[in-house]
């Protein structure tokens, strides 16, 4: 009698490890496929900071950031144009040329410019960053308030 009632004892708890071990590697699945899965399902760059506001500025200031572009694939892309949306907006690569090889998860840095001459007023610019393969387009937004120069 004292078998059959320990046999199933030892029923329940195998049974039990069985599902945490299950459990176990299911949630160590999951989190190793969202760790590999979700930059690529992305497929972006990522632009560091992606908006940076300059606050309240004096019109006429010469605004001066920089940022950065990290390629998100396992594969290389290629930056081929940085698009200002003004003439009074202009980006250049630190130590780099255009088109720009950035090799799987490569790095890459700029620096922009904005000139607040004859713009009072609240300003927001964008610089396009460009690739290859078009799929990986990226943006960059400027903004800043202009106080009238007097």
């Amino acid at each position: 009698m004292a078998t059959a009632v320990r046999t199933s004892q030892d029923d329940r708890s195998s049974s039990r490890a069985s599902i945490l071990i299950n459990v176990l590697l299911l949630c160590l699945c999951v989190g190793v496929a969202a760790i590999y899965a979700l930059p690529v399902v992305a497929g972006e760059l990522i632009v560091v900071p992606r908006t940076h506001s300059f606050g309240s500025v004096q019109e006429g200031d010469q605004l001066r950031t920089s940022f950065s572009v990290r390629n998100s694939h396992p594969w290389p892309t290629w930056i081929v144009a940085l698009n200002a949306s003004c003439g009074c907006t202009s980006v250049t690569s630190t130590g780099h040329r255009l088109p720009l090889r950035l090799g799987p998860w490569g790095t890459a840095h700029f620096a922009t410019q904005v000139d607040t001459s004859g713009r009072p007023g609240y300003l927001e610019k964008q610089i396009a960053i460009d690739t290859s393969d078009r799929t990986s387009a990226a943006i960059l937004i400027l903004s800043a308030t202009v106080r009238p120069a007097q």
